[in-house]
């Protein structure tokens, strides 16, 4: 039978085999092949009708690739809306996408990309949408589509770097008096890159209910800044940082500073006391075991300094390389080969989360190198406060579950 069907042209193999749609599509991609659109299509259609042919999946999707190759945008149209009926497969919304596309049928290919769950996780079509917007000075959308990829996948690397060339592109894309302006926030400032222009519109609203003055908001790497013009000229700037909390947390600025929102303060103010409390506590552990009695406020100024030094210096290095495990072994600097064992064992039962795991492997550091231990807690603290919330899971496991 093999050999049968090799020797049969698609015209007789069609003909031998009229109850298979595969043969019905092989017949049709051969004359749209051939440049016969109209046979081509009146075979489709004539499949599409039949009642005898059932599974219908694989016709709909070469008839979905027909039309977006070869119809124009009406009758492409047509026949979305027919095999949309059979299947919304990922084949089938992909070739519509690209239709879209190709027709510059731009909101309409983004709002379906939105929808469709199948799509949603092909990068192809959005990058596709995302260098048209690119192609025609839309950067501001562009940059919008790269950030979504990115918020879905922080290490898709295509996705970052046509988002640096994109807000690049942006920056310059001065045409006589037209200038695009744009704030990008990265993934991990989303909630306070929206918390800060809430915050401003709060304070216009305010202090300006009536309004009366005009606003600029300007960016500048972690800064952001609204400047107010009122009617007689002088003008009004309002500061603030995406990176405030690492500043709170580390006693450079007070919660009142940070926000005015009283339920927001208290919780700060509580996040802050457990800190110190941890801080405190690890602080008379190892006072105890070295014989050292200093202030507990000195103390307590010390941790606050080395996490000033930690967040200017090891967050960067946390953000550059995303690699907490070598920051710690490398903080650490240890010689014993037996020490390192151990460390690597600790991180490797945080990571699963096993706390019986972790107890028994903190006591045995415990005993044997307590000062490796301490410098382990300080490196979860201090992490847990410069990450900013986006330490990974084995460190917040750490600072939880060490004694």
């Amino acid at each position: 039978m093999d050999n049968e069907y090799i020797e049969l042209s698609p015209k007789e193999y069609w003909q031998k085999y009229p109850e298979m749609v595969t043969s019905w599509f092989t017949y049709a991609e051969h004359l749209a092949e051939s440049g016969d659109l109209e046979q081509a299509q009146r075979i489709y259609e004539e499949a599409i009708c039949s009642k005898v042919l059932t599974r219908k999946v694989r016709l709909a999707e070469s008839y979905a690739k027909f039309a977006d190759t070869y119809l124009d945008f009406n009758a492409a149209s047509s026949v979305f809306e027919t095999v949309l009926t059979i299947t919304n497969s990922h084949s089938v919304a992909t070739s519509y996408i690209k239709c879209l596309i190709k027709n510059k049928k731009y909101d309409l290919a983004e709002r379906l990309l939105i929808e469709q769950t199948e799509i949603k996780g092909s990068n192809s079509i959005w990058l596709m949408l995302a260098n048209l917007y690119e192609k025609q000075e839309s950067y501001h959308k562009a940059i919008s589509i790269y950030e979504k990829l990115v918020e879905r996948n922080e290490s898709n690397g295509e996705a970052w770097r046509r988002l640096r060339k994109a807000e690049k592109k942006n920056t310059h894309s001065l045409n006589n008096n037209t200038i695009i302006k744009s704030l990008s926030f990265e993934p991990k400032y989303h909630s306070a890159g929206l918390a800060i222009l809430q915050n401003f519109g709060t304070e216009l609203n305010k202090k300006y209910p009536d309004g009366g003055v005009a606003f600029t908001i300007e960016q500048q790497g972690l800064k952001i800044t609204m400047i107010i013009e009122h009617p007689e000229g002088h003008q009004e700037i309002v500061e603030d940082y995406l990176n405030r909390y690492g500043l709170v947390v580390t006693g450079q600025i007070t919660p009142e500073q940070y926000t005015a929102d009283p339920l927001e303060m208290m919780e700060l103010k509580r996040q802050i006391i457990h800190m110190e409390g941890e801080l405190k506590w690890a602080n008379e552990k190892q006072r105890m075991l070295e014989g050292t009695i200093v202030s507990q406020d000195s103390e307590i100024k010390y941790f606050q300094n080395q996490m000033k030094d930690m967040l200017s210096t090891h967050q960067s290095q946390l953000l550059a390389h995303n690699n907490f495990v070598c920051d710690l072994i490398t903080n650490l600097n240890e010689k014993d080969i037996n020490i390192n064992n151990l460390v690597n064992q600790l991180i490797d039962s945080a990571k699963a989360e096993n706390i019986v795991r972790t107890n028994c492997i903190s006591s045995e550091l415990q005993d044997k190198s307590p000062s490796v231990l301490n410098k382990i807690k300080e490196f979860s603290y201090t992490t847990m406060a410069s990450a900013t919330g986006n330490a990974p899971a084995w460190v917040e496991f750490l600072s939880r579950s060490l004694p």
